[in-house]
């Protein structure tokens, strides 16, 4: 087959994992994979950058678009300086009239150029991620008509007027408008989300599209959506890890390597990035929970790790809870699993969280808040506990009466990594995926004949 996959990203990000990983699988297999994308960081000859072209013929805004480059270099593609908003405002003036009223930008005319940045025909088009400014949503029409497309969502933000996460609201069933939530990423400076909404509807009409997402979860407001009428197969496939990485390995040796106490009992907690300012995870909760944990008359010593940022530094006041920066080496991410004997895991809406995957494929129980896709990860008291949303106490007390009962925590360990062997592999998702593009292909050439 001939694969052509397409993200924001090649690694930074969950999504980019999934497509990265998945385009070397395809690879392995024999097949003729390519990944584009708009920020490439990895010096891989198949990964191609979707050209960032300016959305005017003017010659004079070809001219400042052209100046912008030095300044993108000093100060970031995404820079906020007083500089770079005067030239982008030059550049394009109809674009920004068009954010500050609130309507999603989809002036991107390199994302039209997908079919001729890699040597051959695609017989497949894999989308990923489509927001952050860098894919133009209108060209869906078009290049579902020429090549069979399959979205995996890993998000909402394709239902919605503008969020990634709808948070509890339903207004993205109806047609958004008088948003409550404006400032939830990507954000928007007004109520433009009715014709956000309407926009996106009209599109979808007109295209013919497979839609994938990890959590049936996702699937059910899928089928809900202003995207239900554009779909002509709809799959739950749950994302997988890397279990050659994410695998048990005996406590005592893992923690002499990371220079760990061996006698003690091991909170571990993922700091999402930004966590003070992220929306969707509650950092508040993991902090409160910890807090109580650490205060709890209890004859086991407990020690917590946040892996994630340094700034979580001044957000702990207990002695025995260490922050480790952000760990890039999956296989050095992997030992703080292995380490630990349970993982927590806060938030306030998330679909299939990667996290809680590689804590399960190593082997340590999960507790983790009740929403989303994360009930079809952890079971209850098979591999770890779900807690109700914002609850502090109720994830504290599950915590520990895993780490007090020796008995259960060994059971849940097993659930944890018999769950993690049977469900979330790599190989697994690769064969789903596999199986799936086959099935499109066949489709796409009886509907041919």
């Amino acid at each position: 087959m001939h694969i052509l996959q397409v993200n924001q990203h090649d690694s930074s990000g969950g999504a980019a994992k999934i497509a990265h990983k998945l385009h070397h699988m395809f690879l392995s297999a024999g097949h003729s994979s390519w990944l584009a994308v708009s920020y490439k960081s990895k010096a891989d000859k198949r990964v191609v950058q979707i050209p960032d072209l300016p959305p005017a013929n003017h010659t004079w805004v070809r001219l400042i678009w052209w100046l912008r480059k030095p300044w993108e270099k000093r100060i970031g593609k995404r820079g906020t300086g007083i500089a770079m908003r005067a030239l982008r405002a030059l550049a394009y003036p109809h674009i920004e009239i068009e954010r500050r009223k609130g309507h999603e930008d989809f002036d991107f005319p390199g994302s039209r150029k997908l079919l001729n940045l890699i040597p051959e025909k695609p017989e497949i088009i894999h989308l990923h991620n489509l927001h952050n400014d860098y894919f133009d949503l209108r060209y869906l029409p078009e290049l579902s008509k020429k090549i069979p497309i399959l979205i995996t969502l890993h998000d909402e933000w394709l239902m919605t007027g503008h969020c990634a996460y709808t948070l509890g609201c339903k207004r993205w069933k109806i047609g958004c408008g008088q948003c409550p939530g404006l400032a939830t990423y990507p954000k928007i400076p007004r109520d433009a989300t009715n014709f956000n909404w309407q926009r996106k509807k009209e599109i979808y009409q007109q295209c013919r599209l497979y839609v994938a997402a990890p959590s049936q979860w996702l699937m059910k407001k899928v089928k809900e959506s202003i995207l239900a009428p554009a779909i002509v197969g709809a799959s739950v496939i749950p994302n997988g890890v890397d279990q050659r990485i994410f695998a048990p390995r005996a406590k005592a040796e893992i923690r002499n390597e990371l220079k760990l106490p061996v006698d003690v009992k091991i909170v571990l907690f993922i700091l999402a990035k930004n966590f003070k300012r992220n929306q969707f995870k509650d950092f508040k909760t993991t902090k409160d929970a910890i807090s109580i944990i650490m205060k709890s008359k209890t004859d086991k010593n407990i020690m917590a790790i946040g892996v994630g940022s340094e700034d979580a530094v001044n957000y702990f006041n207990q002695q025995d809870v260490k922050i480790i920066p952000y760990i890039k080496d999956e296989r050095q991410l992997a030992k703080y699993y292995q380490a630990a004997d349970v993982f927590i895991h806060a938030a306030y809406s998330d679909n299939f969280p990667t996290t809680i995957l590689e804590s399960l494929s190593c082997g340590t129980p999960v507790v983790a808040s009740e929403v989303g896709g994360i009930p079809e990860q952890v079971e209850q008291a098979v591999n770890g506990f779900l807690v109700g949303k914002e609850n502090p106490q109720e994830m504290a007390d599950r915590t520990l009466k895993i780490i007090s009962n020796d008995y259960l925590h060994v059971q849940l360990s097993k659930g944890a990594l018999s769950s993690a062997r049977l469900k979330f592999s790599f190989a697994c998702m690769g064969e789903a995926y596999e199986r799936l593009y086959f099935d499109m292909i066949g489709r796409s050439n009886k509907v041919e004949r």
